[in-house]
């Protein structure tokens, strides 16, 4: 049994002729809850080969001119995969915005993870399951795409995205459009969809 979760893959598959349903990815499923306390710029990165070398520093300094006055924490996933480039987004956006509280949060729990992604206004997230949480919980998403499937995510949801392989060029249009977000019914809608277990039970039922 082979399900796909976005348009692009099941039509690819098709062309090969490759049987397979076109679902939702089950992350979809998660219970959500209210937010807590403080709002805050949530950041999730992750190492790729594909990334430019500059790409950090200067997603950073877009962070700083944009969120200076904001907590920013930034999201380790996988830490044998998120650690480094965590630190050095770290590291990067303190040489340049001092001022400006920014810690990493890792070892998180699912459960805490979705409380933390309730607190955030922002999202700027590599990670498909980061950016789809941060569609899940209501925040304004940025996606940094290192994989077709983290751009097909950010087309079907018309949300702003950086390709981290290219050259860093000008992101205020882009962060701007982040910030002035705003949007119709029909995402409204799609931020509520759920994952139809239906077409698993019959497989496993058979």
């Amino acid at each position: 049994m082979v399900t796909v979760r976005d348009a692009r893959t099941y039509k690819l598959l098709g062309n090969w002729q490759i049987k397979c349903s076109y679902t939702k990815d089950p992350a979809w499923d998660l219970p959500t809850v209210q937010p807590e306390g403080e709002r805050y710029v949530g950041i999730q990165l992750r190492s790729c080969k594909n990334m430019h070398p500059d790409f950090i520093k200067v997603l950073a300094r877009y962070v700083g001119l944009y969120f200076s006055e904001r907590k920013i924490r930034i999201y380790q996933f996988q830490n044998s995969q998120d650690a480094q480039v965590c630190y050095e987004f770290e590291q990067a956006f303190h040489s340049q915005w001092p001022q400006t509280k920014c810690e990493i949060i890792s070892n998180s729990s699912i459960k805490s993870l979705v409380q933390e992604f309730s607190n955030l206004d922002y999202l700027i997230a590599m990670r498909f399951h980061a950016c789809l949480l941060g569609l899940k919980c209501n925040s304004r998403v940025l996606a940094l795409s290192y994989d077709p499937k983290v751009e097909s995510l950010a087309n079907e949801f018309e949300l702003q995205c950086i390709d981290v392989s290219r050259k860093p060029e000008d992101y205020n249009e882009k962060f701007r459009k982040l910030i002035e977000y705003s949007e119709h019914g029909d995402i409204t809608k799609k931020r509520k969809t759920q994952f139809d277990w239906s077409a698993i039970d019959k497989f496993m039922l058979k």
